[in-house]
């Protein structure tokens, strides 16, 4: 069995911390599950941006890139940005909504099957 965990840190982001807390706070939680023999996943969040979230056009904040580069936790990208970057995928700003969140675990889990953490045939 694969004990697998995965990593956020939106809301550091909403309460406007520091992105250097906001780093210590997914990296604190990298080394505790690592401890624990839980393989974790970073998986990116668009940088803040309500110009973007209104046209459309989010990126992953570039955090999350520098973060896997510094603590080998794979990455998954692309995925929040694209639902997020659609209108009709949100139930607000920030938030998909029912039709959103199938967006996210179909994306999920084509980039975990990728990364060899799922099987292709493997139920859902």
């Amino acid at each position: 069995m694969i004990c697998l965990s995965l990593k956020l840190g939106g809301n550091d982001f909403l309460r406007r911390l520091p992105e250097i807390e906001t780093i210590g706070n997914l990296k604190s939680i990298l080394a505790q599950a690592k401890v624990k023999g839980i393989q974790s996943i970073l998986l990116a969040i668009p940088e803040f941006s309500p110009m973007g979230a209104a046209f459309g056009h989010l990126s992953d904040h570039t955090l999350y890139k520098k973060l896997s580069e510094e603590t080998g936790a794979p990455l998954v990208e692309n995925v929040f940005s694209k639902v997020l970057g659609n209108n009709a995928l949100k139930a607000d700003q920030v938030h998909p909504n029912a039709e959103g969140y199938r967006a996210v675990e179909t994306l999920l889990r084509k980039s975990l099957i990728e990364m060899g953490f799922l099987a292709s045939n493997q139920k859902r």
